[in-house]
């Protein structure tokens, strides 16, 4: 598995280092392998060299954002956004409390990286839409990529309770799996506010790109579950299936079907079924 502390870290730092939008450094502990990089030398970081976000000042900075977009719309027009923006907060919550894989980095920044990274990937989402530039995408491709979302969710799904110990806040199966409805509710809001703001933006090119990165996020978990597997009869089958998974984005019950077997876990529902 990848040093996901490093990403953790260099995805913070990529995200702020322009801006002054770091605190001064608390004594959370953890080395931080980059610290003396020039990529580090204009952001704070506490004492053992972490990045210290200011999340007020970032939030503050995004508002900004939001507002240079938005000017010039109706009230009705922001009266749909303001759903959105909810249902994506009630997500990025539970993806930082529910989906943080720490790997060596103190849960709560770790936390505060992730919740930054997501609010950033909203931000940059948000801006191609309102610009009109979302990459166009058939209704038949999005429900391809829907498919594989429900079979890397179902990959996540199989084997033990907990996907990734970290002796606090452990990634959980149950975890996910609030998680995944909050993105549901994210991603419904999302269709809802685009059919007010933007009738002619192809719904099916949306939900694409939402689903998309959100099969992106699951596989970062499913590497860990397959990573962890309890024995390696369990782990071949679990990097066949993984392998399968990466490679074609559609609709692939009998690999992940054979993985759930194999962990004794049967078959799993999809998402669609069980959270919808």
């Amino acid at each position: 598995m990848r040093n996901l502390s490093t990403t953790l870290v260099l995805s913070a730092v990529v995200l702020f280092a322009s801006t002054p939008v770091f605190a001064e450094g608390n004594n959370r502990p953890g080395p931080l392998p980059s610290a003396n990089s020039p990529s580090t030398q204009n952001v704070n970081t506490d004492v053992n060299g972490f990045p210290i976000i200011d999340e007020a000042a970032a939030k503050k900075k995004r508002l900004r954002v939001l507002a240079g977009i938005t000017r010039g719309w109706s009230k009705s027009d922001r009266a749909a956004l303001a759903p959105l923006l909810t249902a994506k907060d009630a997500f990025l919550d539970a993806r930082a409390c529910d989906e943080t894989v720490n790997d060596g980095v103190p849960g709560y920044l770790a936390q505060g990286y992730q919740r930054e990274a997501d609010e950033d990937s909203f931000s940059k989402t948000f801006r191609r839409v309102a610009k009109g530039k979302l990459r166009l995408h058939t209704s038949k491709e999005s429900s391809d990529e829907d498919g594989k979302l429900n079979e890397v969710y179902r990959f996540v799904q199989t084997g033990d309770e907990v996907v990734w110990s970290q002796g606090s806040g452990d990634v959980t199966k149950s975890g996910v799996q609030e998680t995944e409805r909050r993105w549901i509710a994210y991603r419904d809001a999302w269709v809802r506010f685009a059919s007010v703001k933007f009738p002619d933006m192809p719904r099916a090119s949306l939900i694409f790109a939402l689903t998309k990165e959100r099969v992106s996020q699951l596989l970062e978990l499913a590497e860990i579950r397959r990573n962890e597997a309890a024995s390696p009869a369990e782990s071949k089958e679990l990097v066949d299936a993984l392998e399968v998974l990466r490679a074609t984005p559609v609709h692939l019950g009998a690999a992940t079907d054979a993985a759930a077997a194999s962990s004794g876990a049967g078959t799993a529902a999809s998402p669609a079924k069980v959270l919808r």
